[in-house]
């Protein structure tokens, strides 16, 4: 895991000082050494400290704390300086740009705001590459409905969570006839709409009261509970909600739909992998061809996309996997061998695959794609070894 940012706070105003201290409490990469009430009793803070980041709010007084910027700066060239000021215009900030100040922020403080200055630092250090505080997003989504999707999202959280370094949140994607409760058997009070609607207000405090915690170690958000509901949550919001769960969870998988809602894109595009699950049939590879053929040219996201085969050996899904490869023009990348009757029995008695059968065939395979997942997710997606595609059902014929 990445090393701690250490941070100190210099705000004469105790109010916004607290308010960001709180905030800041529950970040687990981010440690506040101190917090300082006196611009004049600040250099000796920093002499002590050294840190890698420097709050400094500057309302109080804007020509000292500016001062304080550029001070800050000379003595310690390699501590980034982050500015804090309720007043937001352009002139306010060329003057603190030009005191040498790294990052800008709109007091009082939103979250999402300061995460992704956090996460400019991490990179400036060459940390992490883009991905906020070590966290790696994981979607999941099937090629069409029944090929077990959610079993495979519920059972790959589990399965990360097993390891006692990681934590790990499930987040129910599938507004509409998503069960991720039901395959874990939970009762719960709050939903993802209580976070959406509360996005402004939305601290860490509130975050974690509002998921449930399952006995495998896995923190649950579900959907929200009534369709009537579904039209409230947007991308925008939903993409902050994300970030906010990179922020304090190491893994966030993403149990999405299969109808492809915005969403549902607003998903992948803030995930590291998509995970599109899919069968030996031809409606799944159908699909699989026309998603890929979809997203050619697109911004990237098919890079992140890898096939996932369920029910592989199953007697009704008699394709070839060499011939499916050459079907959607791509390497498979995980194959769960099937067994139905276990996951059937783990199903319906509201207990994961991976605790209720562990030594079974398909909670192996799973368990080991957690921990090929587990790392940096980085593995470049492999295209098949021929270079021209066949149409989809002349080659399975």
């Amino acid at each position: 895991m990445q090393s701690v940012l250490r941070m100190v706070l210099l705000d004469p105003c105790s109010d916004s000082r607290e308010s960001l201290k709180r905030m800041l409490a529950d970040m687990d990469p981010v440690w506040v050494e101190a917090d300082c009430p006196r611009y004049d009793q600040f250099p000796e803070i920093l002499s002590q400290t050294t840190p890698d980041i420097a709050v400094i709010g500057i309302d109080s007084d804007p020509v000292q704390g500016l001062e304080m910027v550029a001070e800050t700066l000379r003595a310690h060239p390699k501590t980034r300086v982050f500015v804090t000021s309720s007043v937001s215009d352009s002139q306010r900030i060329l003057q603190a740009m030009r005191s040498g100040a790294h990052e800008y922020l709109t007091s009082p403080v939103q979250i999402d705001d300061l995460l992704l200055a956090l996460d400019r630092v991490r990179q400036s250090r060459g940390q992490n590459g883009a991905r906020t505080g070590e966290s790696m997003v994981i979607a999941v989504t099937g090629m069409v409905g029944g090929v077990g999707s959610t079993c495979i999202a519920v059972n790959l959280a589990c399965a990360l969570a097993a390891d006692l370094s990681r934590r790990v949140v499930l987040v129910d994607l599938d507004m509409v006839l998503g069960d991720a409760d039901v395959c874990l058997d939970i009762v719960h009070n709050y939903t993802l709409l209580d976070l959406v609607e509360n996005i402004n207000r939305l601290d860490f405090t509130l975050l974690k009261r509002s998921l449930v915690r399952h006995s495998s170690g896995v923190s649950f958000l579900p959907h929200p509970s009534s369709l009537a509901e579904i039209s409230r949550i947007r991308p925008d919001s939903l993409k902050r909600v994300i970030g906010l769960l990179k922020a304090t969870f190491t893994h966030v998988v993403l149990d999405l739909s299969n109808g492809f809602r915005e969403t549902d894109i607003a998903a992948m595009q803030a995930s590291d992998t998509v995970l599109l699950i899919s069968q030996l049939n031809v409606s799944c590879l159908r699909n699989l061809s026309r998603l890929f053929k979809a997203l050619e040219g697109s911004d990237g996201m098919v890079d992140h996309m890898k096939v996932v085969l369920n029910r592989v050996g199953a007697k009704d899904l008699n394709i070839p996997v060499e011939r499916a490869e050459e079907a959607i023009g791509r390497k498979v990348f995980w194959q769960i061998p099937n067994d139905w009757q276990t996951i059937t029995s783990s199903r319906n008695g509201g207990v994961p695959l991976v605790l209720h059968s562990p030594k079974s065939k398909v909670a192996v395979s799973i368990n080991a794609l957690a921990d090929d997942l587990g790392g940096d997710g980085k593995r470049e997606p492999e295209k098949a070894s021929n270079g021209k595609r066949r149409g989809l059902f002349g080659l399975l014929s």
